[in-house]
């Protein structure tokens, strides 16, 4: 963990190893570091008092959903090691995604210390968000994804996401939509296996392979960020995706 993005990836990380059978660690160590990191003031988890504070990090979607979810981990691997009250505690936080999501506008919404809603400017204001807009980091709460398809409500989830969808150019290096440039986008289009639509998915990974993929010097529509790019297309390709990493659930596509 570099600390050079959001949110707070070692415990991630760390809870899809121990999933995997990679356990040749200090397991109880590791599971206090995770702990540690989501109560420490001092820990690099992003915004992580003010997080703590509110429910919410204030004026910040992305920061926000990233900690949610790590906080699901957390929950997740108390569960996997038998600590049933701190299974509790974190399953409960990994609600807070709720704390934004603006029913006046059925979108993600940056929110103030106050608790009032920012100015409503529109899906593709990327004010609040890391490498994205409302429209593209609304959809990151993959450790719950019928919660969120319960909150924008079914038909609207589905009519959502074609549109994010379709105004995509999947060769473009920069989406306003989908833009599979940059990870915050990887794992949507199999939220369409959630909503019971698995041939859109289907659909739109082979479109992405086709379109986002080449096998010139710039085979990558995008920054290769580590073999993430590389990655989504290995793993899509042999027919298969990862909504959320430390589950153990794989999407077939």
């Amino acid at each position: 963990d570099t600390g050079c993005m959001l949110g707070d990836p070692g415990i991630i990380v760390t809870l899809d190893a121990y999933r995997k059978g990679i356990r040749d660690f200090d397991v109880q160590k590791a599971y206090e570091i995770c702990l540690k990191t989501a109560f420490d003031p001092k820990s690099k988890r992003t915004r992580g008092n003010e997080y703590n504070q509110y429910g919410y990090v204030p004026n910040d979607i992305s920061a926000t959903l990233e900690n949610v979810f790590a906080d699901h981990c957390i929950s997740q691997f108390a569960k996997e090691l038998g600590d049933s009250k701190n299974e509790k505690i974190f399953a409960e936080r990994a609600q807070n995604y709720k704390n934004i999501f603006s029913p006046e506008v059925g979108w993600m919404r940056r929110k103030n210390e106050k608790g009032e809603w920012a100015e409503w400017k529109g899906i593709y204001d990327s004010e609040g968000c890391v490498e994205s807009n409302i429209f593209q980091q609304s959809w990151f709460v993959p450790h719950d994804p019928q919660g969120l398809i319960s909150l924008m409500g079914h038909e609207q989830f589905v009519e959502n996401l074609d549109r994010l969808m379709t105004e995509s150019d999947l060769s473009a290096m920069w989406n306003e939509a989908y833009n599979h440039p940059n990870e915050p986008c990887h794992h949507l289009v199999h939220l369409y296996n959630e909503a019971g639509q698995p041939s859109k998915a289907q659909y739109w990974v082979r479109r992405i392979q086709k379109e986002s993929y080449n096998t010139t010097e710039y085979g990558f529509c995008g920054n290769e960020d580590v073999g993430q790019m590389s990655a989504w297309f290995a793993l899509t390709a042999l027919g298969f995706h990862m909504m959320a990493p430390g589950s153990g659930v794989y999407h077939v596509n």
